[in-house]
């Protein structure tokens, strides 16, 4: 029921005690207004969801649209009614609560003194502002502000993206090759095994900038190497401590996909903001500046918080005014906020790049620590010289025999993994590093087999 109120209170951009009265007001109608519709059988029951539909519609038809369309003039009249109750002379508790007790002389030097100068007072909020700019400005004007007050949700939370990175790239150095996909491993046991680092502090950063943005990340699609991927909306459930580690491993499939999504999400939706500001500003977006995934940091990021940055800029904005008799008036200096805003959060921003998705932080259990991959990050390390097909010919040719195979991929096998481990000599061959350095005799049954570097 509080959240419920509260919601209320955002949407409406009103007071607690307004919203009660208002509430007050529609069960009243419903419960005495006679409107002489019938509804089919299968709408009063609400059975189906297609009822529940129905029925909804047609209680907001008949019961809220009138007093939502003039919700500021319905409400002054109801307090007016109040105060003006007979029932409430004769009852001084009644004639305190609503303030009906009038104050013999008005010390403008002690406003605050008086009980009518706080009564029925609207919060000024950033939910309240929103609702005034739509009500209030022609939708021409401060195009800007709008843009950015309707993406403020998804904004704010981009700030958390250094943050982020550095939780990827602690937990893969942690568990990269170490866990395997199948491991019952919770997020608690990883914060409990090391109590004493900031990983605590970085995943709850993590779950907060999770449960913002998870629902709109179900209709978002996402690259991956085996083409683009949407996450349906089981897998964007809300993440707690109580979950598998592994949502906050990046990986392009599984559990994995949760943190990948989340940090592309929010790297696209500041490019996408800022080629959005530019149109609005009549600016190239190709002027901005570029930064590499690699190099980000905050200083390149639209980074703000509601409370302590926007929530001030927003009070100095408003001119709060107070009339005896007639309440508060609340006007925002909107050419003067979106101008700060501007300022502040969006100026020399940075168009964020990257040339592949290998760049993004990407975690590798152990069951998928396969040759192939190892072969192929070890390609992208060491120097590959092509070899003649007259050689690779040679090459098959002597290793015709099944043992001889089966012997090199074995030696093969330990000379990789040490070198995952250890390195090695950049000018040592490998034939060299099996025989003198592992100290395997006769490791290639094929001499021919000669890589010249090792590293």
């Amino acid at each position: 029921m509080e959240e419920d109120i509260l919601i209320l209170q955002n949407e409406a951009g009103k007071c607690e005690e307004d919203v009660y009265l208002l509430l007050h007001y529609i069960c009243n109608t419903f419960t005495t207004a006679q409107t002489g519709h019938i509804s089919d059988s299968d709408v009063g029951q609400l059975q189906t969801e297609d009822a529940r539909n129905k029925w909804g519609k047609q209680f907001a038809e008949s019961f809220l649209e009138e007093p939502l369309r003039d919700l500021d003039n319905l409400l002054s009249n109801l307090n007016k009614n109040i105060k003006e109750d007979n029932r409430i002379a004769t009852d001084p508790f009644m004639r305190l609560l609503v303030e009906r007790e009038a104050s013999e002389e008005v010390n403008l030097d002690k406003l605050e003194d008086i009980p009518i100068v706080w009564r029925y007072k609207s919060p000024i909020t950033l939910d309240h502002l929103k609702k005034t700019l739509e009500d209030h400005a022609q939708h021409s004007d401060f195009k800007i502000l709008r843009m950015f007050l309707k993406e403020e949700r998804h904004l704010k939370v981009i700030r958390s993206v250094p943050n982020i990175i550095k939780l990827q790239r602690l937990l893969i150095s942690c568990y990269q090759d170490k866990l395997d996909g199948s491991d019952t491993f919770l997020i608690k046991e990883a914060i409990k095994k090391d109590p004493k680092s900031d990983l605590k502090e970085l995943v709850n950063n993590f779950l907060e900038a999770w449960d913002c943005v998870r629902e709109d990340i179900a209709a978002f699609t996402f690259p991956t190497p085996r083409g683009e991927v949407q996450l349906s909306n089981e897998e964007c459930k809300k993440i707690t401590m109580e979950d598998h580690i592994g949502y906050l491993l990046p990986t392009f499939q599984d559990r994995g996909l949760c943190s990948y999504a989340l940090l592309y999400f929010l790297l696209q939706k500041q490019n996408t903001f800022l080629k959005e500001y530019c149109k609005e500003r009549r600016c190239q977006y190709s002027d901005l500046p570029v930064v590499h995934l690699k190099d980000l940091t905050s200083l390149h990021l639209i980074t703000f918080h509601p409370t302590t940055d926007i929530l001030p800029l927003i009070m100095a904005n408003c001119q709060y005014t107070f009339e005896i008799d007639k309440g508060t008036r609340q006007e925002y200096i909107f050419a003067d906020l979106e101008n700060q805003l501007i300022d502040r959060f969006l100026f020399s921003k940075s168009v964020i790049s990257w040339s592949s998705l290998s760049e993004f932080p990407l975690m590798t259990y152990a069951c998928e620590r396969t040759n192939a991959i190892v072969f192929r990050e070890l390609r992208k390390r060491v120097k590959q010289e092509p070899l003649a097909s007259e050689v690779f010919k040679k090459i098959f040719d002597s290793e015709s025999t099944y043992p001889d195979i089966k012997t090199s991929l074995k030696n093969l096998d330990i000379a990789i993994s040490f070198l995952k481990s250890v390195g090695g000599d950049i000018n040592m061959s490998l034939e060299s590093y099996l025989s003198q350095t592992l100290q395997i005799q006769n490791p290639l049954p094929v001499l021919k087999v000669d890589q010249k570097y090792i590293n």
